[in-house]
C-alpha cells in the first residue's frame, strides 16, 4: 500500500493531464477509499492528502467539483481531526481543501463538517508553517463570501486572533 501510494504520490504532481487522467478513472475514489479503511494509519492519512492535494489543484473545474460531490473535502475534514497533531496530514489537507473551494456545495460541505474549525485548529498548532497558514486564510476568505452566517461562524472559532499575528 505504501508503494502505490508513493507512485500515485509522484504521478499525482504531474501535468493536468495526467492528474484529470488519475480522477476520471477512479484515482479519487480509491484514494477516499483507503483512508476509509485505514484511518487508524497516520503516515497514509497524511500521504493521501498530500495527493488529494495534488490532484485538485488541475484547471478543470468540472474535475474539481466531482472531487467535492464524492467526498473528498469530507474525508480530509475527518482527516484533521483525526490527525490534528500531524504536520504532514494538516499541511496537504489545507491544501486540498483551498484548492475544492469552488462551488455553494463546497462551501455547505466545509460548515456542516466543522470544516471552519478543522481549518482553524490547524492554522492555531502550525502557526510556523507558511504553507497552512496560507492555505488556511484561503480556505476562510471564500467561505466568508457565503454570508454572515458563516462569517460569525468563522468569528466564533477564534480565526480572527490567528490571522492578525
Amino acid at each position: 500500500l505504501e508503494k502505490g501510494f508513493s507512485i500515485l504520490e509522484m504521478l499525482s504532481q504531474k501535468n493536468n493531464g495526467t492528474k484529470g487522467m488519475l480522477v476520471r478513472n477512479g484515482g479519487t475514489e480509491a484514494i477516499m477509499n483507503v483512508m476509509a479503511k485505514n484511518s487508524n494509519d497516520a503516515a497514509l492519512q497524511g500521504k493521501a492528502c498530500a495527493i488529494l492535494s495534488h490532484l485538485c489543484n488541475i484547471d478543470d473545474l468540472s474535475l474539481k467539483q466531482s472531487m467535492v460531490s464524492n467526498g473528498a473535502i469530507d474525508v480530509t475534514i475527518r482527516a484533521m481531526f483525526e490527525y490534528k497533531h500531524d504536520q504532514y496530514t494538516q499541511r496537504g489537507a489545507c491544501a486540498a481543501l483551498s484548492r475544492l473551494c469552488i462551488s455553494d456545495e463546497a462551501r455547505q460541505i466545509m460548515v456542516v463538517n466543522s470544516g471552519i474549525l478543522a481549518t482553524v485548529q490547524a492554522m492555531n498548532k502550525f502557526q510556523d508553517c507558511k504553507e497552512i497558514q496560507a492555505d488556511g486564510c484561503f480556505v476562510l476568505a471564500f467561505l466568508a463570501e457565503g454570508g454572515l452566517e458563516v462569517k460569525y461562524a468563522i468569528e466564533s472559532t477564534g480565526a480572527l486572533n490567528i490571522i492578525s499575528k
